[in-house]
C-alpha cells in the first residue's frame, strides 16, 4: 500500500510539473515567456528570423468567449494544431479561446503561410466553419544584436496582441500581420 501512495503522489508531482496540457496536447501558458525567451535567444546568436501567431478562436466554435464550454472545442483545436507544427515550432494555449504559435526560423511572410495553412489543416479535419472564421495576428521579431532579448520579446508580444486585435476589429476570418515601427524598433 505504501507504494501505492508514493505512485499516485509522483504521478500528481509530474502532472503538477508539466508544461503540457494532456487533453490538447499544447504547452501550457505558464511557460510561454520562458520558452519564447529561449527560441528568441537561439535566433538571436544564430541571426534566423523568429515569428509569432496568435489564432483567436470566437462564435463558431459554438459558445462565445467566456462562456465554460469553451473548453472541449478549444482542445480540439489544440490536437489539431500540435499534431500539424513542425517539430521545433511551439504552440500554446494562450488564453480561454486563443492559441499562440512561435515560429522559429520563420520570417513574416512565412508566418502568413502557416495561418493559411492552419486554416486549411482544421478545414480538412471537419472544422470547416471554425477555418474561415478564426483571426490571425503575426509580428516577426526585432533581432538585432545592439537589442536585449527580453525588449525584442516584449515588443514582439505586444506587436502580436495588436495585430490579433487588427485582424479580430476587421472581422470573422482575417489575418494580420504587424510589421515594426521605426520607434518600435529603435526601443525593442
Amino acid at each position: 500500500m505504501q507504494g501505492f501512495r508514493w505512485n499516485f503522489g509522483l504521478r500528481r508531482l509530474v502532472k503538477n510539473l508539466s508544461v503540457t496540457d494532456e487533453n490538447s496536447g499544447l504547452l501550457k501558458r505558464a511557460s510561454y515567456l520562458d520558452l519564447l525567451m529561449g527560441e528568441i535567444r537561439r535566433a538571436w546568436q544564430q541571426s534566423t528570423p523568429t515569428s509569432v501567431l496568435l489564432m483567436k478562436f470566437g462564435a463558431a466554435l459554438g459558445k462565445e468567449p467566456g462562456e465554460g464550454s469553451v473548453d472541449s472545442p478549444m482542445q480540439r483545436m489544440g490536437q489539431i494544431v500540435a499534431a500539424n507544427i513542425r517539430q521545433n515550432d511551439l504552440a500554446f494555449r494562450y488564453t480561454a479561446n486563443t492559441i499562440a504559435i512561435v515560429l522559429g526560423e520563420t520570417s513574416e511572410r512565412e508566418a502568413m503561410l502557416a495561418v493559411e495553412k492552419m486554416r486549411r489543416v482544421i478545414g480538412a479535419a471537419a472544422e470547416k466553419q471554425v477555418a474561415t472564421s478564426f483571426n490571425a495576428g503575426v509580428a516577426e521579431a526585432v533581432l538585432r544584436q545592439e537589442f536585449d532579448p527580453v525588449d525584442i520579446v516584449t515588443e514582439v508580444i505586444n506587436r502580436a496582441e495588436r495585430a490579433l486585435e487588427k485582424s479580430v476589429a476587421a472581422g470573422a476570418g482575417m489575418s494580420v500581420a504587424l510589421p515594426p515601427s521605426l520607434a518600435a524598433a529603435a526601443v525593442a
